[in-house]
């Protein structure tokens, strides 16, 4: 018997192994011996009208079915089961492929969206802190404040008290002018409703690495320590501007306003007036003005 290399397709093997399961080794080769050259006709006769294409594979298939077709072809079943395993594993593979796509562009939006969350939480902090710098302090403060003001307008703020006012220079470096500062205090308490006392610390030298708030933890951490509770700034002009628009050299300087806020007395630690103090300089002084 003349052998084909045309075989059936998958449709074909998987009925006949259907068929097979029921049948006996013995049944089956009795009707192995009886198949005749005209079964297959598609097989055994190849004729010039069988072409590779899906209409000829149809009818192929359509020719080699019969209920006594037993020549299965193992190899074929094997190889288009492998086919098929393939394009499974290609379809989970372009799968998994397009999950990990998306899961990492959501991860960049996540991050994007903390990123712009976290830009305007700045934002907003930094605006805040610029409200809060500006605020002036209560003439009759019941706490320890400090707030930021230029050499200007503290100025200005002395000189429109309505009353007599003591304005201290100092700073932070300046140990001279932290051990007279508790006598301002010792001022406000005797003198505290006829005379408003305040201070200004010029630590600012005008360096950008150094801004006036720089200094804000060192001059609270003092005034608190005095129990300073009255209008306290941290000068946001330069030092050498204030000293030279205030005209004095040095500090530790008092600066007395009378009431209509007139400059009328300045205490500098230098020339005549170094070692002045409080108690046998300023308040001597103020009380004279009182008087008047």
């Amino acid at each position: 018997m003349e052998t084909s290399l045309c075989r059936p397709t998958v449709d074909h093997d998987t009925i006949l192994l259907d068929r097979l399961a029921t049948r006996s080794s013995q049944a089956v080769k009795e009707e192995k011996m009886q198949v005749k050259t005209d079964t297959f006709p598609a097989i055994h006769q190849p004729s010039e009208s069988l072409q590779l294409s899906p209409q000829g594979i149809a009818l192929t298939i359509r020719q080699s079915i019969c209920p006594r077709a037993l020549n299965v072809n193992k190899f074929t079943l094997v190889f288009l089961t492998g086919c098929l395993s393939f394009s499974l594993v290609g379809c989970q593979s372009k799968t998994d492929e397009s999950t990990a796509t998306a899961t990492s562009t959501d991860q960049a939006i996540d991050a994007s969206d903390q990123s712009s969350d976290i830009a305007t939480t700045d934002s907003t902090t930094e605006s805040a802190s610029d409200s809060e710098t500006v605020k002036m302090p209560a003439a009759d403060s019941q706490s320890v404040t400090v707030a930021l003001t230029s050499w200007e307008d503290v100025q200005k703020t002395a000189a429109s008290t309505n009353k007599i006012t003591v304005l201290d220079v100092w700073s932070t470096v300046c140990m001279p002018c932290i051990k007279e500062l508790p006598g301002l205090v010792d001022l406000h308490k005797e003198l505290g409703d006829k005379v408003q006392c305040m201070t200004i610390d010029v630590d600012f030298d005008g360096r950008k690495s150094k801004p006036p708030t720089t200094y804000e933890k060192d001059v609270m951490a003092i005034l608190k320590s005095i129990d300073a509770k009255f209008p306290n700034y941290i000068c946001t002009t330069p030092s050498d501007d204030v000293y030279a628009a205030a005209d004095i050299d040095s500090i530790p300087a008092v600066l007395i306003f009378d009431a209509s806020g007139k400059l009328v007395k300045k205490f500098v630690d230098a020339g005549e007036g170094v070692g002045f103090g409080y108690h046998k300089d300023v308040i001597p002084y103020v009380k004279s003005l009182l008087e008047k």
